[in-house]
């Protein structure tokens, strides 16, 4: 049996620079990969990657798009090794063994070559486990008919009804939902125009989002009637400084929510 490198050590051991969210995308495919040939006795210098896709996407579940991505990760990765060297130095000491000095160079180069076949995929068939057709499209009449379901004359009612036009009107992630804040409802773009402010977290982008006004009331409705204070309160972000800015010394536009 021919040593093989610990594959933590020749896969995770000096990770090239790079942001701190691609080092920790790259350290976790790849981990997943390491952890994947120490159950299967694999080859960390020979794996075998069509067995490697079909685990992410049978066994651990993954979308398509995700296993890809792990894909990409385990061959930029093995490229840079090779690039380096690495890997041929490890597969000369495998066969370092071997009494034929031309026998172990040619079993060098089969196994660079198999490896190089191997990482030379396309991933462009593997379709997404969901395409556009697949989502559900609601028509205008059946989201006016949500919006009339909940009782607007109760506490629930009125935040049912707050939620599903922040989700309509702004387009927002259930992530984005739970994150907004009071003072994020209205944000001033123009001197007439109002956006709502969706916060950074993780996996959200940072942004406003204009055209908010028709579901405007019916949230300002909700936070009115829960607080007991209007919630029109003339806030700025970098997006909108330059706006601001243009307007210093003029009285602020009056809310065109405030009764």
């Amino acid at each position: 049996m021919f040593p093989s490198p610990d594959p933590t050590q020749l896969l995770l051991g000096h990770l090239p620079d790079t942001t701190e969210r691609q080092f920790k995308d790259a350290r976790n495919r790849l981990g997943a990969l390491v952890t994947w040939l120490e159950e299967t006795n694999g080859d960390v210098l020979q794996p075998n990657l069509d067995a490697y896709l079909w685990y992410l996407l049978q066994d651990r579940k993954l979308a398509p798009a995700t296993a890809k991505a792990h894909l990409y990760s385990i061959r930029a990765r093995y490229k840079t090794l090779q690039q380096e060297g690495i890997i041929r130095e490890h597969l000369q000491a495998r066969y370092r063994e071997v009494p034929d000095r031309t026998e172990a160079a040619l079993a060098v180069e089969d196994a660079l070559r198999r490896l190089e076949a191997a990482l030379d995929f396309s991933l462009e068939d593997l379709k997404p486990r969901r395409t556009p057709d697949d989502y559900l499209r609601l028509t205008a009449e059946q989201i006016i008919t949500l919006l009339h379901k909940p009782n607007p004359h109760t506490h629930s009612g009125r935040r049912d009804r707050a939620v599903l036009a922040l989700l309509f009107t702004a387009g927002l992630r259930k992530t984005e939902l739970v994150r907004l804040q009071v003072k994020d409802l209205h944000f001033w773009i123009d001197d007439d125009e109002l956006a709502l402010h969706v916060p950074k977290c993780r996996a959200c982008v940072e942004r406003l989002v204009g055209g908010f006004s028709g579901g405007c009331n019916t949230v300002t409705g909700f936070v009115t009637a829960s607080t007991g204070r209007h919630p029109c309160k003339r806030e700025t972000t970098a997006a909108a400084s330059s706006s601001r800015t243009a307007r210093k010394g003029q009285p602020p536009p009056p809310c065109p929510h405030r009764p």
